[in-house]
């Protein structure tokens, strides 16, 4: 017994320690404000009549467009109204919709066209205007196309509609050139372009169509009638010797006259991609460094909770264009995840010269990584050397049929200016 209790006392020692009342340690946190009450919120600045332009909207047999509204106020109604601009110009006033706060809305056009008299299956062509009344832009707003016959869509944008400044007389007489980038994955695969005139003057525009070195394939002299729409089909790309190339319309006038839209498609396999555009950079512009990232690249078998037909996998593409008028150097990074770590791996520089384009064989990157197999997402990261602004890029994933097609928004992650 005595032998026990000598055994149990060092035992107890250890557990006593482990017994005693330990001081709480209070877990840090960021204490949540309370919500400010409506009778001590700030007086809103006095609202104001401002509208959305943009996009384009096309109807037809096949084709059908819908315009998609989304408030983004938190703690209140907006209503708007849509306005619908046929590509003669004419205009039609739409129903008013009203957002409930953080609220979406649809406008089918084909229904709304139908109800002013039109058939719904006639072959037209706009853009759109959004009017509101607010202090400032309370929604965002897209419209998209599309065709479910032959499987194809298009999503565009709008944009805040700009006041007429003071020095709207030198600006009419100013050159606007907006640039483009087109590619495509194949011969047959077409595009056009379709310019919106979102002024009360007629505005006189050429498209010029280029090679991926700036070498001349095709012009196209249009006018474009007050707030009238044209669409160019771009012929000239079916019988390109190149797979990638440039699109520059030029105009007299300030740059919000013409809406500047277009897309990439071939009908027979379903394949579209929307064409981007910019304006280019001035001549004065400054020289930076940044980083522009493509996030989200499919590549290899796709996932089976994504519900794609079996046997589906992705190819990603990857298209650049230097818009400016001096040399542009880029240097990809590819980054993928391994075994829960972040991987990376630089290649090799690439030298673009003014209006130079080219393509990015990214499957090959992912070879030289050692990834033959790899099936996943990556992303691409872009450093790039010169003009801000001149660097225009197209990037995605699409399936081995050209049906699927996601595209990807690429998007300025880091930026360093510094001095020319």
């Amino acid at each position: 017994m005595r032998r026990c209790l000598a055994a149990l006392i060092p035992l107890l020692a250890c557990i006593s320690p482990l017994s005693a009342q330990q001081p709480k340690v209070l877990a840090p946190h960021v204490r949540i404000p309370q919500r400010i009450l409506k009778s001590q919120e700030l007086p809103l600045p006095p609202a104001k009549a401002g509208s959305l332009v943009g996009g384009l909207w096309m109807s037809g047999p096949n084709l059908k467009s819908s315009i998609y509204l989304r408030n983004v106020l938190e703690v209140s109604p907006i209503t708007v109204t849509p306005l619908l601009y046929l590509s003669n110009g004419k205009q039609f006033r739409l129903p008013d919709v009203t957002l409930e706060p953080v609220g979406t809305a649809v406008v089918d056009i084909n229904a709304e066209l139908q109800k002013l008299g039109i058939a719904s299956y006639a072959t037209l062509s706009g853009y759109v205007e959004i009017q509101y009344n607010w202090a400032w832009v309370p929604l965002c707003a897209t419209i998209r196309v599309v065709d479910t016959e032959h499987s194809v869509i298009f999503t565009y944008g709008m944009r805040p509609a700009t006041m007429p400044s003071p020095n709207s007389a030198a600006e009419s007489s100013a050159q606007t050139v907006v640039k483009g980038l087109w590619w495509k994955q194949e011969s047959t695969v077409s595009g056009f372009v379709a310019l919106s005139n979102t002024t009360s003057k007629a505005v006189p525009a050429v498209i010029a169509v280029t090679d991926n070195r700036g070498t001349a394939l095709g012009t196209h002299r249009i006018s474009v009638s007050p707030h009238g729409t044209k669409i160019v089909q771009l012929s000239e790309l079916q019988s390109a010797p190149v797979s990638e190339g440039g699109i520059d319309v030029s105009y007299p006038g300030p740059a919000e006259a013409l809406e500047v839209n277009g897309g990439m498609e071939d009908l027979a396999v379903g394949y579209s991609a929307n064409l981007r555009f910019t304006h280019t950079p001035s001549a004065s512009a400054k020289t930076s460094e940044m980083t522009v990232a493509e996030l989200g690249l499919m590549v290899g078998a796709a996932d089976p909770m994504m519900l794609f037909p079996a046997g589906t996998t992705f190819t990603p593409y990857s298209g650049l264009r230097n818009i400016s008028d001096a040399q542009l150097s880029v240097t990809p990074t590819f980054w993928w995840m391994e075994a829960g770590m972040a991987r990376s791996a630089q290649l090799k520089t690439l030298i673009l010269s003014p209006n130079q384009s080219q393509s990015v064989d990214v499957m090959s990157l992912v070879s030289a990584a050692g990834l033959k197999n790899f099936n996943g997402s990556i992303n691409l990261a872009f450093d790039v050397k010169g003009k801000e602004g001149a660097l225009l890029l197209a990037a995605g994933s699409m399936d081995q049929s050209n049906n699927y097609v996601f595209e990807v928004m690429p998007r300025v992650s880091a930026k360093v200016p510094r001095s020319r």
